[in-house]
């Protein structure tokens, strides 16, 4: 019996020993295996040229490299971003975890480069060789003189990096699940078709070269239009619009803004007798349609409701 109980033991000790020997084996390995890697690329910053360059550097100098800022990988793999005021350059496959951040360092923003983070926007954009991989930038390039962009239909949610297409004259995003639209730096922008979204604000108070808006189909309850006389046509209806001021466009033509939540509209212009085509039907809150001439309204414009009457003074 004593016997098995030393022999039990034995295995113990045993045991143990080889337990502790195969962890010493694998730290060794791991280190044996970094070692062996050789020569690692590393993406670092010359302090004495300012420039980024691509490096070769042994295997067990790497985390010290990256500690100081550098990053593992060629630099063509990553980028420079200013975040919370501090520039550090990323892994291009990385950038999403840093958003929100802006390219290119805090002392000099600005890049060659332009972050599109929606990959059906980006996927568009490599079918169509403006792009030639799936990492979520884009030359900017490559899309700073495109006049005309259609993109119907193919379930973006983000249309962050249109602020770049600087020449965009025509933009067709119908049909797809945006919620916000920023076309602010887009200021040659003529025609926009954006129906069929979740757009709920529109502000397009900059573009001031706008001639067509189809924003139909939204849900949307607050549009800004730009004070221009180079709009001639705005399709409205079918959102949640509570008031909709259009007496700064001198040039209006059409005016579809039925099936909405209109309690105020204000048309008086000046020149209402270059409107072609009229509607506000389907608005029962609309009482008062502010006008230049009550009788030429009445006369020319039929599709309003039985409770809207119009006036040269609504009071608004």
């Amino acid at each position: 019996m004593k016997n098995v109980k030393y022999y039990i033991v034995f295995l113990l000790i045993l045991s143990i020993s080889c337990t502790e020997e195969e962890e010493f084996t694998s730290v060794n390995k791991d280190l044996d295996n970094k070692n062996k890697k050789g020569k690692i690329e590393i993406c670092h910053y010359d302090k004495e040229t300012e420039q980024y360059q691509t490096l070769n550097v042994n295997g067990n100098a790497l985390e010290a490299h990256l500690a100081h800022g550098d990053v593992e990988g060629n630099c063509d793999q990553s980028v420079v971003i200013c975040k919370d005021d501090e520039t550090i350059r990323v892994k291009k496959t990385e950038l999403e975890n840093y958003e929100p951040f802006d390219l290119g360092s805090c002392e000099a923003p600005g890049s060659e480069y332009t972050y599109i983070p929606d990959d059906n926007f980006e996927k568009y954009l490599i079918d169509n060789n403006f792009d030639d991989e799936p990492d979520n930038l884009v030359l900017t390039g490559n899309i700073i003189s495109i006049g005309r962009l259609e993109i119907r239909s193919l379930g973006i949610d983000d249309l962050t990096g249109i602020q770049d297409f600087l020449n965009l004259k025509s933009l067709y995003v119908d049909g797809n699940n945006l919620s916000e639209l920023n076309l602010s730096s887009n200021l040659l922008l003529t025609n926009l078709y954006c129906q069929y979204n979740q757009l709920m604000n529109l502000d397009l108070s900059s573009n001031k070269n706008l001639k067509l808006l189809y924003c139909f189909n939204n849900g949307m309850k607050v549009l800004d239009l730009p004070d221009t006389s180079t709009l001639s046509d705005v399709s409205c209806y079918r959102n949640n619009l509570e008031s909709l001021n259009l007496s700064q466009l001198k040039g209006l033509k059409y005016i579809l803004c039925f099936e909405n939540n209109l309690n105020e509209l204000n048309l008086k212009s000046g020149k209402n007798t270059s409107i072609i085509s009229f509607a506000s039907k389907n608005n029962p809150n609309l009482t008062c349609i502010q006008v230049d001439n009550i009788e030429y309204s009445i006369e020319n414009w039929t599709r309003v409701d039985d409770s809207s009457f119009f006036s040269e003074n609504c009071n608004y």
